[in-house]
């Protein structure tokens, strides 16, 4: 079994932020699973814990840049593969979308298309943070399992009860502060382990 967890950085709103990412990464086994969740429960009991004392969750936004440098060295030493894809806001036929699409319709979409360029070859679970609506879940649900039958359970959680989506926010993070601030001290520290790809929706 394949282990998959999703978060995003950015937002879908007409306004805002330039770009949108979606961050996956997949632990090939249990064992890798619970090495990767391991990452947070050492920074919460330990090295950070005076700075996460008081905070539900590791989030990218408001965690220390020692922090955020400290759990992306540790993902770099673990044998995991990471995924993103990039939606540039600012493209006219991006803008179009937005400007006419549900939110949710979009991000379905964009993890649609990751999903499928992964090649997923093992039976594997998914489990995403609570982005989509209630109506939602049940669609993506359904189409992810249609089109991609080895992903046989998917769950849609809070983040702060997953230290899995905790680690992917961390990942989104890193990328969303390459592409929207050009800067690149987080990435880099993945010595680029980790694939890309960028989303345009030419037929609008």
């Amino acid at each position: 079994m394949e282990y998959l967890f999703l978060d995003e950085s950015g937002n879908l709103n007409k306004n805002g932020t330039d770009y949108f990412v979606i961050a996956i990464f997949k632990a090939n086994s249990n064992k890798n699973r619970k090495k990767i969740k391991n990452i947070i429960s050492h920074v919460r009991k330990r090295k950070f814990k005076k700075e996460l004392k008081n905070k539900k969750e590791v989030k990218f936004y408001n965690a220390s840049e020692s922090l955020r440098k400290h759990i992306l060295k540790k993902i770099s030493e673990r044998n995991i593969e990471i995924f993103y894809i990039i939606l540039k806001k600012t493209l006219p036929q991006n803008r179009k979308w937005i400007l006419k699409e549900n939110p949710n319709i979009i991000y379905m979409e964009l993890v649609l298309k990751l999903l499928l360029h992964m090649n997923i070859k093992r039976l594997s679970e998914l489990r995403v943070d609570m982005f989509l609506s209630i109506e939602y879940r049940k669609k993506f649900n359904k189409i992810v399992k249609d089109k991609i039958p080895y992903i046989k359970e998917i769950y849609h959680s809070h983040s702060e009860k997953w230290k899995g989506i905790q680690i992917s926010d961390i990942l989104a993070g890193s990328y969303f502060q390459l592409i929207e601030r050009k800067n690149d001290e987080y990435i880099k520290i993945l010595d680029n382990n980790y694939k890309v790809i960028e989303y345009k929706k030419l037929e609008l």
